[in-house]
């Protein structure tokens, strides 16, 4: 039974990986489909995103069902809850990608700034809207650790 189990909780690490490989492609695409103007590439970019948020819920359901069943202690109970919100996570960037990619067939027929401050301008405002969103809860505790000592 236990058998069962690791080989459970080892499918679902490897859905989040491939999660992982499918949110970091969208994000390539999506900012290339900017920076090139190509409105097939984002479009690819917009449709993926069902396979985006298919892998989220099949990862979610797994985790939830290896919670309920096998009710884990410990260590593999707090890998399954950071898988749980790894998936959160990379959901919202793929999300993000999506948000970029519709700005590109949006901007596919405005004039086009040089390719370098484009794809600069491009890559920092994923990276701060990425940053913004993601630390906000943890400055938050910091605060209040560092203000409780």
């Amino acid at each position: 039974m236990r058998t069962a189990y690791h080989q459970a909780l080892e499918n679902t690490r490897l859905d989040v990986v491939r999660l992982g490989a499918l949110v970091s492609d969208a994000i390539r695409s999506a900012t290339q489909s900017l920076e090139r103007r190509d409105v097939v590439l984002a479009g690819r970019v917009v449709a993926g995103d069902d396979e985006i948020d298919d892998t989220r819920r099949r990862v979610e359901t797994s985790c939830i069902e290896l919670i309920w069943k096998q009710q884990p202690v410990a260590g593999e109970l707090r890998q399954i809850a950071g898988m749980l919100q790894i998936v959160t996570d990379l959901e919202r960037i793929g999300d993000y990608a999506v948000d970029i990619a519709k700005n590109a067939i949006k901007l596919a027929d405005v004039s086009v700034r040089p390719a370098s401050t484009t794809s600069r301008f491009s890559k920092a405002c994923v990276a701060e809207r990425i940053a913004s969103e993601t630390s906000a809860p943890r400055r938050t505790t910091s605060r209040r650790v560092f203000s409780r000592a």
